[in-house]
């Protein structure tokens, strides 16, 4: 599949005539411009690609790129050319064009998409673990498999969102540094305008709304971060009732407990932070999923404004943080998430594996060479975070983000993946224009 769209569309279209050789003069002052620029990008674009000719087809600009037959094959990635489609549609909007498209000749002179000489990604498939708990696989009942009293039901209840932010903090390798992906213009960065876009404003209007909501980057703007994991023991963690360590690893190649469903509470497996700071954090929970897993697996939130109960799923989208929701927890140890064993259906596993409290801080991944952004999660790109959430492979930010967002949404259910869309948020931070 191709991760790059073939052509950007901007505001406004026009079919009036005007005179190409401005615009042409312009499209190759700001070609070299990529070039030179050693803040651009960390793969710079070549100077031997050169500008062929440029058309307008109707609202469409047509950019016929010059482009040796080695950089087409060995050189061109997505983020070159998302980097050549973002700086040249500025230039087409300004001529009230809809679209602009970029082209590169073949071997034998056939013209053909930019994008088209962009290598085919396979597929990637989510691993099914196995489990050892010894509860029947029962298919769970849908409709029973979310409750939330912190999210109201609206008209988006049962649909499910993906947000893309963007850009974010990459290591660069070349220069041995974090850097943002664009810089500083007319006082915006948009690695960090767009991410602060989404979470203050789209992310909640979309989850007051009822949404299921997924991102592709950090939604937590906490860079406080508490995860308290069952292997830690007291005070952190402890169990009412008849828990069983499962043969089977969870969180951190750790153990996980489990407790048999019942029609009501029996057992609860209480995660208790030591919190650093008063404030709001979202909170998240992992463990391993399987059909043998209750579908309205029930967690109380002690938090400073009371008690919120929130179900979810587990026999989906395991392995990775799902969240809860957000709350206000004051600093020290005087709240808890508890995890209980009620459910609609008997007789399947409750899995107690992990709590994260907050967004925290980048990590040293190997999408990171092991080196730490020392900067807030939600601020990197996406690639670093697709990987913190259990996605397996290292690949370019640009390429990854809806790669992501495919993969995890493949661990849903089958009407999750036929509600779900993906929505890219992205501001240039040019002309006050954005798409």
């Amino acid at each position: 599949m191709k991760n790059i769209l073939l052509s950007l569309l901007l505001l406004g279209g026009s079919s009036h005539l005007w005179s190409q050789s401005p615009l042409e003069e312009q499209l190759r002052q700001q070609l070299q411009h990529l070039q030179h620029s050693d803040s651009v990008h960390h793969h710079p674009i070549p100077p031997e690609v050169g500008l062929e000719r440029v058309e307008v087809e109707a609202d469409r600009l047509m950019v016929h790129l010059d482009c040796p037959a080695d950089f087409l094959t060995e050189a061109l990635d997505e983020e070159m050319l998302e980097t050549l489609i973002e700086h040249f549609a500025g230039l087409a909007a300004d001529q009230q064009l809809a679209e602009v498209h970029l082209l590169a000749a073949t071997e034998d002179g056939v013209s053909r998409p930019l994008s088209a000489f962009l290598e085919d990604l396979p597929v990637i498939e989510a691993p099914i673990h196995p489990n050892t708990e010894h509860s029947p696989a029962i298919k769970g009942k849908r409709g029973s498999d979310h409750y939330s009293d912190v999210q109201a039901r609206g008209s988006l209840s049962g649909k499910t969102v993906w947000l893309s932010a963007g850009h974010g903090w990459i290591y660069d390798r070349r220069r041995g540094h974090y850097r943002t992906q664009r810089g500083n213009t007319h006082g915006l960065v948009e690695d960090f305008s767009n991410s602060e876009m989404i979470n203050y404003h789209l992310l909640p209007y979309l989850y007051r709304a009822g949404a299921n909501l997924w991102t592709v980057r950090e939604r937590d703007m906490n860079s406080q971060e508490v995860i308290v994991d069952n292997d830690q023991g007291r005070p952190a963690y402890r169990e009412i009732g008849d828990w069983e360590t499962s043969a089977s690893r969870g969180y951190q190649d750790q153990t996980y407990r489990y407790a048999i469903s019942q029609n009501r509470t029996t057992s609860q497996a209480i995660f208790q932070p030591n919190i650093p700071k008063s404030g709001l954090y979202w909170v998240s929970v992992r463990y391993r999923s399987g059909t043998n897993r209750s579908v309205d697996v029930r967690y109380a939130i002690e938090h400073a404004g009371g008690t919120s109960h929130v179900s979810i799923n587990q026999e989906i989208h395991g392995d990775t943080w799902v969240y809860l929701g957000q709350f206000y927890f004051e600093a020290g140890r005087n709240s808890r998430v508890r995890l209980l064993n009620a459910s609609s259906e008997k007789g399947q596993a409750v899995i107690a594996d992990a709590v994260r409290f907050g967004g925290g801080m980048g990590q040293g991944i190997a999408c990171q060479n092991h080196k730490h952004s020392h900067e807030p999660r939600y601020e990197e790109g996406a690639k670093y975070y697709a990987q913190f959430q259990g996605y397996p492979r290292c690949e370019g930010d640009v390429v990854v983000r809806p790669r992501y967002a495919e993969w995890e949404l493949a661990k849903g259910a089958a009407e999750e993946r036929r509600n779900a869309i993906y929505l890219s948020w992205h501001s240039n931070a040019r002309g006050g224009r954005g798409t």
